[in-house]
């Protein structure tokens, strides 16, 4: 138990204003690490399916939700499980069991990647960061269509193997 924290009726001692500081920045760093993983994650492993094939198309719709799940999963896990442990005070065997799955989940990654199809980046991602950032400003005294046609992409391929977005609505 920490020193000055957690007897019943009794308020812990004030933290420093660096304490302070430096326990929203982790915060903010785990928010962005976490989130910044996840859509690459998810971004590279539905890349791993060929959408020509029908099966593999299937298996790509099958992947996302399998995905959303076990993700899920993990977080019920990690707040349920894991910080009723912490509570109880014990702290060592909760950083055990996260390092644990972290290097399981590392392994497994790295043990396949010389099955993962990898393809070219094509264009400047800066170019497309900031067309995400700019065309809605643009687009902001366009009428929605009533059925949403021609809100995201064409659906067919260009010559460079890269989605192109609409004229229109972007």
């Amino acid at each position: 138990m920490l020193c000055g924290c957690g007897v019943i009726g009794k308020l812990c001692d004030p933290h420093a204003p660096l304490e302070v500081s430096m326990f929203y920045i982790s915060i903010y760093l785990i928010a962005l690490g976490n989130g910044a993983c996840e859509s690459v994650l998810a971004t590279f492993a539905a890349d791993q399916f060929d959408e020509e094939d029908p099966a593999e198309k299937q298996s790509k719709t099958s992947f996302g939700w399998y995905f959303v799940i076990a993700s899920n999963i993990g977080r019920l896990i990690s707040v349920a499980l894991l910080v009723y442990t912490e509570s109880t005070g014990n702290w060592l065997p909760i950083f055990w069991i996260s390092t644990g799955c972290v290097i399981t989940a590392l392994v497994f990654l790295l043990s396949l990647t010389r099955r993962y199809r990898r393809f070219k980046p094509s264009g400047n991602s800066i170019s497309r960061i900031a067309q995400v950032i700019v065309a809605p400003w643009r687009n902001r005294n366009l009428q929605v269509p009533s059925r949403g046609e021609g809100l995201l992409y064409r659906g067919e391929w260009e010559i460079d193997g890269t989605r192109r977005m609409t004229d229109d609505l972007k």
